[in-house]
């Protein structure tokens, strides 16, 4: 991945979604060109500009627009043609078995409230070697627990997203995948919402807990954001 490519995506969330971002990027792979990737709940199609920018042809839907209007049509325009919004629900995707090669979602699978029937539908979509990518929230992090108090009752902006992946629930999906593996990040970190940290400081930060992370395995269970690759 390019220092390009990865200052794109800094510039969006620059604090604390570079290293499950990279993790994921590692396992689904850098390069973007000609494949076929759906993203659920883009929102203002930011990472599906992200996507089309490098040679991707992408389709983002979301709830929360009209197809072609808002300011996930004004995304589709900055890379037109190779990104279509388009309205649908994640339970019941419509397109055709084999349609894509990623499906992706960030702070969106953990709001669903049927996951499994939406899994199903992301690996039906899937072309056989597809690769499904969820960058979400984990529930059992305290000091993401005592952000999210004090912002709501402070009366200050709501800290999303409300829904939350257990490690239980990481574990269960296993299963339905040939390959299957999940990186968890953040144990201090979440506290940066309330006191902002230099971007040095908190990379060394990020470092130390992904180090501390991968060697007391029962950490992870700790951790505040996961990030999930699965291969049909």
């Amino acid at each position: 991945m390019s220092r390009e490519s990865l200052d794109y995506y800094l510039e969006w969330k620059p604090r604390f979604w570079e290293a499950p971002f990279l993790f994921g990027l590692s396992r689904v792979g850098p390069a973007f060109e000609g494949k076929k990737v759906l993203e659920i709940g883009c929102g203002r199609g930011r990472m599906c500009s992200w996507f089309a920018q490098r040679g991707a042809w992408v389709v983002g839907g979301d709830l929360s627009f009209r197809p072609q209007a808002g300011a996930a049509a004004e995304a589709k325009n900055r890379v037109r043609p190779t990104f279509y919004p388009v309205r649908f629900r994640a339970e019941k995707l419509p397109f055709r078995d084999a349609s894509f090669d990623v499906v992706f979602t960030k702070s969106v699978f953990v709001l669903l409230p049927k996951k499994r029937i939406t899994l199903a539908e992301m690996l039906r979509v899937l072309t056989p070697e597809g690769h499904v990518w969820l960058l979400e929230n984990m529930k059992r992090n305290p000091f993401a627990a005592v952000v999210r108090y004090l912002r709501y009752s402070h009366g200050g902006e709501r800290v999303r997203p409300v829904g939350y992946l257990t490690y239980h629930e990481l574990e269960s999906y296993a299963p339905a995948f040939s390959r299957y593996e999940h990186g968890e990040f953040h144990l201090l970190t979440p506290l940066c919402y309330l006191f902002p940290v230099p971007r040095p400081w908190l990379r060394r930060i990020v470092e130390w807990e992904s180090r501390v992370i991968r060697r007391f395995r029962l950490l992870a269970r700790l951790a505040w954001l996961t990030c999930v690759v699965g291969e049909k």
